[in-house]
């Protein structure tokens, strides 16, 4: 039988249709009207939040790429497996970007992404936005494999405007660094924190930004040290402007040209121990 366009769809008509030698999961995506990736993300659950992966903490958002059931190059869903269903959107393009069909995810374990005119980078949901005195960390597990496609550092997270707000962004070669503009005051200068002891491209590490509300720092763990920026405290807040995306592995009109194997959201500040922890439990991840 025919899936009805409208209204509710049963347990019961489900498991019928699947019994039918000519219909699958798949097939039962097109019907009703879904793509396929989108509809499986509402099959299995993780749409509505899913718990996989590793974990430290209480994180807000997970992309951990090794959970490779979860992932492929189709739809334009990247699933949160923190358990909150804050799943991000393959996009291109800035500003507030737009859609896009996932590319780059490869099954060893990670997403490419391949810093070209191609534009990709993935949107992170408005809601987990850092604003100003709130607590904010991240962690980005990954593999730089060569400056932006315009000749630039890469960003790891941004927003879509030059301008305004976040810009964390890394030299590979020598340093990392944070730059944000505190929009609460009306401070028209940015703040930079850098860190020596870059490990250089094709290297996989961890990169952590954590900040209180009124302090930040940045740390990068690799070879089994966690190397750690001087800690800012000038009563600034890392904020994305309202009306604008936030994305992973965009710096405005700078995309990165890494691969990244897991990405964690927190709404408090990592301490240096946790940092520990994290890099330790991640180092082992060189998926080639």
């Amino acid at each position: 039988m025919a899936l009805q366009s409208s209204g509710c769809i049963t347990i019961n008509q489900i498991r019928t249709e699947l019994s039918s030698a000519s219909y699958s999961l798949r097939t039962l995506s097109a019907a009703a009207g879904k793509s396929t990736p989108d509809a499986m993300s509402e099959f299995y659950g993780y749409s509505a939040g899913v718990s996989a992966g590793y974990k430290y903490g209480s994180p807000q958002l997970t992309f951990d790429f090794a959970q490779t059931s979860y992932y492929s190059n189709s739809g334009t869903s990247v699933a949160d497996l923190s358990g909150n269903g804050n799943n991000g959107t393959f996009s291109t393009g800035t500003g507030n970007g737009t859609p896009a069909t996932v590319t780059g995810y490869n099954s060893s374990g990670y997403l490419n992404l391949p810093g070209t005119s191609a534009q990709r980078s993935v949107r992170i949901p408005d809601a987990l936005k850092p604003s100003g005195n709130n607590a904010f960390s991240m962690v980005v597990h990954m593999r730089p494999k060569g400056y932006s496609y315009n000749g630039n550092y890469p960003g790891i997270i941004s927003h879509g405007d030059n301008t305004l707000g976040l810009s964390w962004y890394i030299n590979p070669d020598q340093n990392g660094q944070a730059v944000w503009r505190d929009l609460n005051s009306g401070d028209n200068g940015f703040t930079y924190l850098t860190y020596s002891g870059g490990a250089g491209f094709d290297v996989w590490s961890t990169f952590f930004l954590t900040s209180s509300g009124y302090n930040q720092t940045v740390y990068q763990y690799y070879g089994g040290t966690r190397y750690a920026g001087s800690t800012v405290a000038t009563n600034r807040g890392i904020t994305v402007q309202s009306g604008w995306g936030f994305f992973l592995g965009l710096r405005y009109n700078q995309w990165i040209n890494a691969d990244i194997s897991y990405v964690a959201i927190y709404n408090s500040q990592l301490s240096a121990t946790d940092v520990s922890n994290i890099g330790a439990a991640l180092s082992g991840r060189a998926p080639s």
